[in-house]
């Protein structure tokens, strides 16, 4: 253990820092008591001079307020104010004049803010009265009053029923009824209601405090008499008392004489601040009183405030203390350090370096426990550090009988005798933490340190060594196997060689023999396709003569003679007409269908939308009278022929109207979108629909789903429609319900592509 001046302290400040800092806290202590004993007596004495100031104001307004009262009192006594009024009532005790003086006295009343005025005889009983029912006055008091001719007081009296506290000022009157007779005593109660008239004026404050409060008191011999309700909970009628020899209440102090603001308790227990005197002309004392607690409130938060300074100055000069003693002890400390760190350091490189070895490095004790073990034993053995430090070596990392066989070499190294595992290169069986057993190279070696025998221990996993071992000797006879079925499947090789050689002429005989019978064949599909066409064509003709012919000598048949036809005449006569018509219908339709297939394609980018407007425009004006709802949308472009799409578009638009002829409501809808590869195109109705049972007729030549009594037609539309779409490279299908209409799609590729035959 070091000693301060060892670790380079000076002995001036080692130890001292906290008698140091004690000493600070000692003077900053007895001063902030001295500030804090002078700041509660200021703060006293102001609060003392605020409530004296305010009683001196309250006392100079409760004894205005009295003399007031005391003057209308001596009006009546001293004045004879109402002197005739009083002589009427007496003289002429009669309802009419009882009326007129009551009213009088309701003039007074109102007038001067009374809760009542009294009439009284001599002998107590009330003469007249205006004003609230009163309590009435003791005998005693009318009978001072008319002893000593003048005003008497009758003080504060117990609350009635309502909670009036009534004080009442008496004034004698001497009434003469006739002249020459002797005077007749009355005695006029003025009536003053003090929680009405007198409370509320104690009660007001200059300025704001919570626990302020205004006592008017007086001295009964050796009690004190509340005047005022105080703030205690029961019955409050009557006058509160409370003895005044040996109270400890601070109104007791001012009744008895005591000067300047004083001290003391309040009639609930709370130690109070007070101030008063006594009311000038009366024979009360009026107090003012503060809470002590609310009083010290100012000084409680300058004690907070000043224990908050002295704690900052003390933590500060501690802090100073401390410092300079620290600075002086981190020269030696910092020197010391610089040696730990050097040889922390050497540490640290000698186990990074141990780390940082490919093979599992461990060194042991002279009983066989491990004292180091690197990251790489514990990736090899999977035991972690923490785990293998202090453990038996053989027990961690060696199976049966390897183990045994190294604990003997240990004991033997102790015993400082030789063994053949020792300073050489073993081939071990290892194991692992989790049982896995795998072949090793251990290289042992003993060192001595300092007299003190330890191992040092590496060793190799050799068990990729030994897998690549044997996996080269099975590849190499692997190989020598594979060497052998090359030279048998060379010879069956160079067999096939010449039998695909042998075949190769074979099959080059065959395709020019298959070229020549196709170049046969297609001659003759030209051929055939060209007689094909001369006889559409000569068809076209021949057969558009004698249908001319029947048609026009059925007109004129029924021009000339249509008058002289009977009905079934005319009905066969327009038969003949109408099946002329179709007929040429019809050869028209087989001419457009066989040009569809040997007419070249023109192809080109297709603004689809605008072709299906113009066509869908074209079909409405065919059918003036129908009112169809056709909606068309925006539709992807196509490559191909315009003139030819224009067909695909006339035929199943012109379906659409044609099938939903039978609907008032009728509705087309024209669209189409793109797909991946494809864009696909729609035309959809709510016609009268079809079975899809027999969806696959609807596009061959001359197949019909309905009769031409029901809808006219051919049956070419569609399968000209078909021809049209696969010569672009698309398809064509329906979908449809009984009833409910159909949606008939065509598809054309991306990009557009064209059947040029």
């Amino acid at each position: 253990m070091t000693s301060p001046s060892e670790q380079g302290v000076p002995r001036s400040l080692a130890g001292r820092p906290l008698v140091l800092t004690l000493f600070v806290a000692a003077v900053v202590a007895l001063a902030g008591g001295f500030y804090l004993a002078s700041a509660r007596g200021v703060l006293r004495r102001a609060a003392g001079d605020d409530l004296a100031a305010v009683a001196e104001m309250k006392r100079a307004d409760v004894a205005a307020w009295f003399h007031e009262r005391w003057g209308d009192a001596r009006a009546f006594s001293a004045a004879g104010i109402g002197e005739n009024e009083i002589a009427a009532a007496l003289s002429h005790p009669d309802p009419s004049t009882r009326a007129t003086v009551r009213s009088w006295l309701a003039v007074v009343q109102s007038t001067y803010g009374y809760a009542a005025v009294v009439l009284y005889r001599e002998d107590g009983t009330v003469m007249l009265s205006s004003g609230e029912h009163v309590t009435p006055v003791r005998p005693e008091s009318l009978r001072r009053a008319v002893r000593e001719h003048d005003v008497v007081l009758e003080d504060f009296s117990a609350a009635d029923a309502s909670g009036r506290r009534q004080v009442t000022f008496l004034a004698p009157v001497f009434v003469r009824e006739a002249p020459g007779q002797a005077a007749t005593v009355v005695v006029v109660a003025l009536v003053v209601d003090a929680r009405r008239d007198l409370y509320p004026m104690l009660r007001t404050w200059p300025f704001r405090v919570q626990s302020v409060e205004t006592i008017l008191a007086r001295r009964d011999n050796d009690r004190i008499v509340y005047l005022t309700d105080p703030a205690l909970s029961g019955d409050q009628r009557g006058l509160y008392q409370v003895p005044l020899q040996g109270s400890s209440l601070a109104l007791a102090g001012g009744l008895q004489g005591a000067n300047g603001p004083f001290s003391g308790l309040d009639y609930a227990g709370a130690r109070v601040l007070a101030a008063g005197g006594p009311v000038q002309g009366t024979p009360w004392f009026l107090m003012v009183k503060q809470h002590l607690d609310e009083v010290d409130e100012p000084f409680w938060i300058t004690v907070r405030i000043t224990s908050a300074f002295a704690v900052l100055i003390i933590v500060t000069a501690a802090f100073g203390v401390m410092n300079a003693a620290r600075r002086q002890s981190l020269r030696a400390l910092h020197a010391r350090l610089a040696i730990e760190r050097e040889r922390q350091d050497s540490a640290e490189r000698l186990r990074s370096a141990l780390s940082a070895s490919p093979d599992p490095f461990v060194v042991l004790d002279d009983a066989g426990l491990v004292l180091e073990w690197n990251q790489r034993a514990e990736l090899t053995f999977g035991w972690p550090r923490a785990d293998a430090l202090g453990q038996r070596f053989t027990a961690l990392t060696l199976a049966p009988p390897h183990d045994a066989q190294y604990e003997a070499a240990i004991a033997a190294a102790r015993r400082g005798e030789l063994d053949e595992r020792l300073n050489t290169v073993g081939t071990v069986v290892a194991r692992g933490r989790d049982g896995r057993i795998f072949q090793a190279e251990v290289t042992f070696v003993p060192v001595r340190v300092q007299a003190e025998l330890l191992f040092s221990v590496v060793i190799r996993d050799i068990t990729a060594r030994v897998r690549a071992q044997q996996e080269i000797s099975v590849a190499q006879a692997e190989a020598a196997r594979l060497l052998r079925e090359a030279e048998d499947a060379r010879r069956a090789l160079l067999n096939i060689i010449d039998d695909q050689r042998r075949t190769e002429e074979a099959l080059r005989e065959s395709e020019a023999q298959l070229e020549t019978r196709v170049a046969r064949r297609t001659q003759q599909l030209e051929a055939a396709n060209r007689e094909l066409e001369a006889f559409s064509y000569s068809v076209s003709h021949d057969l558009r003569a004698p249908l001319r012919a029947i048609a026009g000598y059925a007109r004129m048949l029924d021009e000339d003679y249509g008058t002289a036809l009977d009905p079934e005449g005319r009905r066969r006569l327009e038969v003949v007409q109408r099946e002329a018509a179709r007929m040429g219908t019809l050869i028209d339709d087989l001419l457009r269908f066989s040009r569809a297939g040997r007419q070249p394609l023109q192809q080109r980018v297709v603004d689809m939308t605008a072709l299906a407007r113009e066509t869908l425009d074209e079909v409405q004006r065919q059918h003036p009278g129908r009112t169809v709802r056709a909606t068309l949308d925006d539709v992807p472009p196509a490559m191909g022929d315009p003139g030819v799409l224009r067909q695909v578009w006339a035929n199943l638009i012109g379906n659409a109207f044609k099938f939903t002829a039978p609907r008032p409501d009728a509705t087309i809808e024209i669209g189409g979108r793109s797909g991946a590869s494809t864009v696909r195109y729609y035309v959809r109705d709510n016609g009268v629909g079809f079975d899809m049972r027999y969806a696959d007729k609807l596009f061959g030549v001359f197949q019909r789903l309905h009769t031409s009594a029901e809808f006219e037609g051919t049956g070419v539309g569609l399968a000209l429609v078909q021809r049209i779409v696969a010569r672009h490279g698309g398809e064509v299908w329906a979908e449809a319900e009984v009833g409910r209409g159909a949606t008939f799609w065509f598809s054309l590729p991306s990009g557009g592509t064209a059947d040029e035959i």
